[in-house]
């Protein structure tokens, strides 16, 4: 019994990581970000906000064939594929110097985020049938802490300096 209450600690752990990292890094903490970018990319309030909206596609789009990529791939190597997209889409938004490069990079973190979080909340659940309801409570955990660390770390960093703004997708990286 021991055992399994450390395999679901273990594994709770790392699946609310994900979702912290794909739903909340990835796709939610933008609408804090944003005022900081806006400014430093020159954006319009329209391009702004069609950031978000590209990154809400990438993430439709995907999520909708998710389950079948996984299926296809491999539960694990999916969720694998969209940590590194979002890695990669994350450091391009910290090194964008262009609304047109942020577009990509903004549509990339939606596909990686839908890459992770069907995959990794159909695995946790899977994994612990008994607990399936106590799963996902936990693993959906990581989307409000992550809004609760991107409000208290965004103003920080994005004040802190022009490039504040980068500072945070770089550490959103690095996450």
């Amino acid at each position: 019994m021991k055992r399994n209450i450390n395999r679901f600690s273990i594994y709770m752990a790392v699946g609310v990581l994900l979702v912290l990292i794909s739903l909340g890094f990835g796709r939610l903490s933008y609408g804090v970000v944003m005022p900081f970018m806006r400014r430093g990319l020159e954006m319009s309030y329209a391009q702004a906000g069609f950031l978000g909206t590209v990154t809400s596609l990438g993430y439709l789009v995907t999520v909708l064939f998710a389950g079948w990529l996984a299926a296809r791939w491999g539960y694990k190597q999916t969720v694998l594929t969209g940590c590194g997209m979002l890695m990669v889409s994350m450091l391009g938004l910290s090194l964008t110097t262009a609304y047109s490069l942020a577009v990509p990079a903004m549509f990339a973190a939606g596909v990686g985020s839908g890459l992770v979080f069907t995959p990794a909340l159909s695995l946790m659940v899977g994994w612990f049938p008994e607990r399936r309801g106590l799963a996902a409570g936990f693993l959906m955990s990581g989307t409000g802490l992550a809004l609760v660390l991107s409000g208290l770390f965004v103003p920080v960093m994005g004040a802190a300096s022009a490039d504040g703004w980068r500072w945070v997708w770089l550490s959103f990286t690095a996450a």
